[in-house]
């Protein structure tokens, strides 16, 4: 038996869930729209479809022509990550306070609770963004804050800053980062997050759907990403392709139709 009408309908599925339209079809799309237009309109045998509050419903094929991935939310460890507000007491370019100060770099001072100030150190990386540039750091001193007894910690942040971009009085949101102390997390691989004007989303698999659910993020690696809520370990979610599923399902819920 020739495999070609199989071949068809996986083009058509395909083109289907990418929602591609152009003036002119090409003879392989008319062919395979054709071939899908000839199908039953029933729901138990439409390729894909959407249900509310269950989310997208792929048959195998259809998963398989856009190669549907998964992974289960498992438990990793993260470096702890810390942000604060800090304000900057020296531009880069000053004259130095002491021998220790380099004229390349700013520096910021940010009071925190004592026991927050155990989860870091000396050495610790530090990120900020100012306008769309990244500046990176390292916490250079904790040290008890002048009448805060032992409940404060006062933090002096070095921020290498050739460009000058901060100055003196600023207030900075600064992000410590402690390499050396890590807590078992909640966490998913970063591609299967889906990032919009509306929030941030996973898709759930459940009872065969594709549901796509709100959640709240922490830390952020090369590869991972830490789940503070929306998500339990064990659940199963999709990690690619993650905005094809997307894009389908507002095709079919802002469209007001299904995909067959």
């Amino acid at each position: 038996m020739s495999s070609m009408p199989s071949l068809i309908v996986c083009l058509g599925l395909s083109v289907c869930l990418l929602g591609c339209t152009s003036e002119k079809s090409s003879p392989e799309k008319e062919s395979a729209t054709e071939s899908l237009d000839k199908e039953p309109k029933d729901s138990n045998q439409q390729s894909v479809s959407y249900e509310e509050g269950k989310g997208l419903l792929l048959k195998k094929e259809a998963a398989e022509a856009i190669g549907l991935k998964s992974a289960t939310v498992s438990e990793q460890d993260m470096p702890s990550r810390i942000q604060m507000v800090a304000q900057v007491y020296m531009a880069a370019g000053d004259p130095a306070h002491d021998h220790n100060q380099k004229q390349r770099s700013a520096y910021a001072s940010a009071v925190i609770p004592a026991e927050m100030s155990k989860l870091m150190k000396g050495g610790d990386r530090i990120t900020l963004i100012k306008g769309m540039d990244e500046l990176f750091g390292e916490l250079s001193k904790l040290s008890p804050s002048p009448g805060g007894g032992t409940h404060q910690t006062t933090l002096t942040l070095e921020i290498i800053d050739p460009k000058k971009l901060l100055h003196v009085g600023e207030f900075i949101q600064a992000t410590v980062k402690g390499p050396q102390t890590k807590r078992a997390t909640v966490s998913i691989p970063r591609q299967a997050l889906l990032e919009t004007i509306t929030g941030t989303f996973v898709f759930l698999e459940r009872e065969g759907h594709l549901l796509r659910i709100p959640v709240t993020t922490g830390t952020t690696t090369s590869d991972s990403v830490e789940i503070t809520e929306g998500l339990t370990l064990g659940d199963k979610i999709v990690t690619a392709p993650v905005e094809l599923i997307y894009l389908t399902e507002l095709r079919l819920t802002k469209g007001g139709g299904h995909a067959d």
